[in-house]
């Protein structure tokens, strides 16, 4: 099994190990200042996608993020953004997934109201340890 990832425009995509590592496939887009992004509407933007490959078991992957940018934007340094991958396997570990489920709006639209204001949409996949299959969760 293998993860290939797609990036057109804003966003992030956090990785999340087993041991609670998070890393991300890429660093940012250094031609993009502030809030400018590459995007659908422009034109070739098709040289603009991002794209990533590793084998799933890259990093013992347990949990990918995926977020639209208002997520990452609502924290003020980029550590506290990294932390949310750690901080939300170790409530899955703990609680299950379906407490992610159940809180997951709340903590967007807290985050929101704190942090950048913007809408966020957030997509949680966990790979369960003990049958290697995928669970997710989304707002």
């Amino acid at each position: 099994m293998f993860v290939l990832y797609f990036q057109l425009g804003d966003g992030d995509i956090l990785l999340v190990s087993e041991a609670g590592e998070v890393t991300q496939p890429w660093r940012r887009d250094k031609r993009l200042l502030g809030v400018e992004t590459t995007s659908l509407c422009i034109p070739d933007s098709w040289s603009d996608v991002r794209i990533g490959f590793h084998p799933a078991s890259y990093h013992s992957l347990a949990l990918m993020l995926l977020s639209t940018d208002g997520y990452a934007n609502s924290f003020r340094e980029e550590g506290g953004f990294l932390r949310v991958g750690r901080d939300i396997l170790e409530i899955i570990q703990s609680d299950g997934i379906q407490k992610v489920e159940q809180s997951l709006e709340s903590w967007l639209e807290e985050a929101s109201q704190f942090g950048s204001g913007d809408d966020i949409t957030l997509g949680v996949l966990y790979r369960r340890s003990e049958n290697r299959t995928f669970r997710s969760a989304g707002r």
